[in-house]
C-alpha cells in the first residue's frame, strides 16, 4: 500500500501537474488562507480560479490569479505554465477543499454551455480548440483539477470507491466547475469544459451536478485509438497495479499489473465506452471522429450543445480544422494521420479491437442520440 501511494503521488506530482504547477506546490508552498479571508479574497479578485488539488498538503485547493489570460494552449497545464512564467506564482494561495461547499464563494461566473467527454485520441482537442477560436468562448481544456491530480481523488477516497452523489459533494463539484469558469474577460459569453478521457467514468456524477448542461461524447474506430495509445504511449501504463488502474479498467489491481500495454489500454477503452453507453441520457449526444469536420461543425454545435454561434464566429472556429490541434504556439498545418494509423494496425491490435471494443463501437453508432443521424461522414479527413 505504501509503495502504491508513492507511485501515485510521484505520478501526480510530475506527469500530471506539469512543471509549473509541480513547482508551485513543491517550491513556493502557497500561503494557506482560512475560510473567511479566502472568500473575501476570491470575491475581490475575479482573476482567481482554482488550479490544482494538493492531496499531499491535506486536501487543499490551490488558487492562482490568472488575470485575463485566455488559455489558448491545447491543455490547461500548458496555459498555467505560461501564466506562471509571465506573472509568477507569488499571488497563489491554498484553502481547505471544504470551502467549495460554501455558496458565498460564487461570484462573476459563467454556467457551462457544454461538456466534452471522449475516449482519448479521437478529436476532442480539435473541437475544444475550435470553440476557443471565438473570443466569446471560455474553453477550459483538461483542467488540472480534472486530470490525474484531480479533485476526483477526494470524492473517491483515493480511488477506492465511486464518488457518492450526496448533496454536499454535488454542490462542491458544481461550485468547482463554476469557479473555473469565472467571467474574467468581458467578451466571454459561453463556457465549455473539455474533460480528460478518464473523466468519462464520472460522467454520471458530473451530470447529477449539472443536469441542465448538455454533453458530447467523442469516439473513434478503436483500432485507430489503440494504435495511437500504443505508439504514443500515454502515462496511464505507469499506474498498472494501483487502485487508480482499477478505476480506469474496472479490473483488480493485481490483474492490471500483469497486463501488456495493449491489453491494459483495451480494458481502459472498454470501460470508457461501456460507461458512456450505460449513461446514454437525454442530455448526452455521441459523435464519431469521422463526422468531425468543418462542414459539420455548425450542426455539431447546434445539435450537441444547443449552441449557435454567429456566422463570423463559426468561420473562426472552422479555421481551426486546418491546423494540427496539439501544435503548441506554432501554426502547424494539419495532415490527416488516418491512413498512417490504419497502416500501423498490427494483427495484435486488429484482434484486440475486434472483440468487445468492436461491439461497443457499433452500439454507439446505433444510438438514437448519435449525431450521425444529422451528419455526413468524411472518411478521408
Amino acid at each position: 500500500m505504501v509503495e502504491e501511494k508513492l507511485r501515485i503521488d510521484t505520478y501526480h506530482r510530475t506527469v500530471l501537474t506539469a512543471p509549473a504547477i509541480a513547482g508551485l506546490l513543491a517550491e513556493t508552498r502557497p500561503r494557506h488562507l482560512e475560510h473567511d479571508e479566502a472568500i473575501a479574497t476570491i470575491q475581490r479578485r475575479k482573476g482567481l480560479i482554482p488550479v490544482a488539488f494538493d492531496h499531499v498538503g491535506g486536501n487543499r485547493i490551490i488558487w492562482l490569479d490568472v488575470g485575463d489570460y485566455r488559455f489558448p494552449e491545447y491543455r490547461c497545464m500548458e496555459s498555467l505554465s505560461a501564466v506562471i512564467a509571465k506573472r509568477g506564482p507569488g499571488d497563489a494561495f491554498s484553502t481547505d477543499v471544504g470551502i467549495l461547499a460554501s455558496e458565498d464563494i460564487l461570484t462573476d461566473y459563467l454556467c457551462p454551455t457544454g461538456f466534452i467527454f471522449h475516449m482519448a485520441r479521437c478529436g476532442s482537442t480539435l473541437l475544444a480548440n475550435s470553440l476557443a477560436n471565438s473570443p466569446h468562448n471560455l474553453v477550459m481544456k483538461e483542467p488540472t483539477l480534472f486530470r490525474e491530480a484531480s479533485v476526483m481523488r477526494y470524492f473517491t477516497d483515493n480511488w477506492t470507491r465511486p464518488p457518492a452523489a450526496t448533496e454536499e459533494n454535488l454542490r462542491m463539484l458544481r461550485n468547482l466547475v463554476l469557479l473555473m469558469g469565472r467571467q474574467r474577460i468581458a467578451l466571454h459569453e459561453d463556457y465549455f469544459l473539455k474533460m480528460t478521457s478518464w473523466n468519462t467514468l464520472f460522467m454520471d456524477f458530473i451530470a447529477q451536478a449539472f443536469p441542465e448542461v448538455p454533453s458530447l461524447f467523442l469516439y473513434r474506430d478503436p483500432s485507430e485509438v489503440l494504435v495511437s495509445l500504443v505508439h504514443k504511449k500515454g502515462p496511464y501504463a505507469s499506474l498498472q497495479g494501483t487502485s487508480k488502474a482499477t478505476v480506469l479498467t474496472n479490473c483488480p489491481a493485481d490483474e492490471t499489473a500483469k497486463m501488456s500495454d495493449l491489453a491494459y489500454y483495451v480494458q481502459m477503452e472498454v470501460n470508457y465506452l461501456t460507461t458512456a453507453l450505460r449513461l446514454n441520457s437525454d442530455r448526452l449526444r455521441f459523435l464519431d471522429y469521422r463526422h468531425l469536420t468543418s462542414q459539420n461543425l455548425e450542426l455539431i454545435l447546434r445539435c450537441g450543445f444547443n449552441y449557435t454561434p454567429e456566422p463570423d464566429q463559426l468561420t473562426l472556429m472552422q479555421n481551426e480544422f486546418g491546423y494540427y490541434s496539439k501544435r503548441g504556439s506554432e501554426d502547424v498545418s494539419f495532415q490527416s494521420d488516418q491512413a498512417e494509423k490504419r497502416q500501423l494496425v498490427t494483427p495484435e491490435i486488429r484482434q484486440a479491437a475486434a472483440g468487445k471494443l468492436a461491439e461497443l463501437y457499433e452500439g454507439l453508432g446505433n444510438l438514437e442520440n448519435n449525431l450521425a443521424i444529422q451528419l455526413q461522414p468524411v472518411d478521408a479527413i
